[in-house]
């Protein structure tokens, strides 16, 4: 009999603290988006709307606040290189996240090689958003969702674009990310910033230019500087690491250990720490998003954390063509066997 009592208070128990988290989640959304922006901003009816809007739609997520379509909702996730670089717009990071209403569907992340060649702009898929931002009328968020839904098969609904060198600063604001380095690895051409035109004194080779990178095997707490050159190296001699392929799985590995330390206890339950969060990711954000709309989003990523699928386009479906003129002497990739992505999207349907 005393077993049955114990058992039954550890279930009570389980059910108790999952539907505490549950609304912890909640009066932080709150907090965050009343707090977080201004008490005199709180005080405006249009703000305290909002902030209603978007903790009920965190709450319930309902479907009809989000495009979809089979039951799927499809963001296009941009890292951009950001100030300080010589190329700030250029979109490094290439993620498509697709998320289902239906909780049986497991959330698919699906990295894009930023070296896709798009003969409409006669330049890489990562110059898609910088140039679609110079063109006014179209805008960069929708011409990079253009190429991208052209080369996965599928609608994205939305986009949201981060600047990476925000990336570094919130991991160093949280106290860092635990990640697990499959195999150790050196990079010596790793880009040191504002040196890409120096000219080294005349040496040849530009060694000025770059500095060296290991990464040693297993599991390690990196801040973020470490954690963005990790995610970002791809000129490793190593031919298991040095490609965009791999860099592409690290920067997911990268996402995944900020999704997982954001949802640590230490983090979770600090209001303070996340309210400082938002502001500084808040404006080094572009996105065709609402609020609610985004908490919609992030609980169904919440509800299946654990069935998260990360996948990386194979490059077997990719061909890497000459340095031609035909390709702006540029290293791209195209299409493999055929003059179209259709076996890209064969593969992305076959994922979803």
């Amino acid at each position: 009999m005393r077993k049955h009592l114990l058992k039954f208070k550890r279930r009570m128990l389980a059910r108790h603290l999952v539907l505490s988290r549950f609304l912890a989640l909640i009066c932080i959304l709150v907090v965050i988006y009343g707090l977080g922006r201004g008490l005199v901003g709180f005080l405006r009816g249009t703000q305290i709307a909002d902030i209603a809007s978007t903790a009920y739609s965190f709450a319930f997520t309902p479907s009809s606040q989000v495009e979809q379509f089979d039951t799927r909702t499809n963001i296009l996730l941009l890292g951009k290189a950001g100030e300080g670089n010589s190329a700030p717009e250029l979109t490094d990071t290439i993620i498509v996240v697709s998320i289902s209403s239906d909780p049986h569907n497991s959330p698919v992340m699906i990295s894009v090689p930023r070296d896709i060649w798009i003969p409409e702009t006669e330049d890489k898929i990562n110059a898609s958003y910088m140039i679609g931002n110079k063109n006014k009328k179209e805008g960069g968020l929708i011409l990079a969702k253009t190429h991208v839904e052209d080369i996965v098969g599928i609608p994205l609904h939305y986009a949201a674009v981060v600047d990476l060198t925000v990336l570094e600063k919130v991991i160093d604001a949280i106290g860092g990310i635990e990640i697990t380095v499959e195999r150790s690895f050196t990079d010596t051409k790793y880009p040191i910033l504002g040196k890409e035109n120096d000219i080294c004194n005349g040496d040849p080779d530009f060694n000025c230019r770059y500095e060296t990178l290991t990464f040693l095997e297993g599991t390690q707490t990196m801040n973020g500087e470490t954690a963005m050159k990790y995610s970002r190296s791809r000129q490793s001699t190593d031919i298991e690491e040095g490609t965009d392929f791999a860099r592409a799985r690290r920067q997911q590995q990268v996402l995944t250990a900020i999704k997982e330390k954001m949802l640590s206890k230490e983090i979770l339950l600090n209001p303070r720490m996340l309210i400082s969060l938002w502001q500084s990711i808040e404006s080094h954000i572009d996105t065709d998003m609402t609020h609610s709309q985004m908490a919609i989003v992030a609980r169904r990523l919440l509800q299946s954390e654990e069935k998260l699928q990360t996948h990386v386009l194979p490059e077997e479906l990719l061909f890497n063509p000459a340095l031609t003129v035909e390709y702006n002497y540029l290293y791209v990739f195209i299409p493999a066997e055929s003059d179209d992505w259709s076996r890209i999207h064969e593969w992305v349907s076959s994922l979803l």
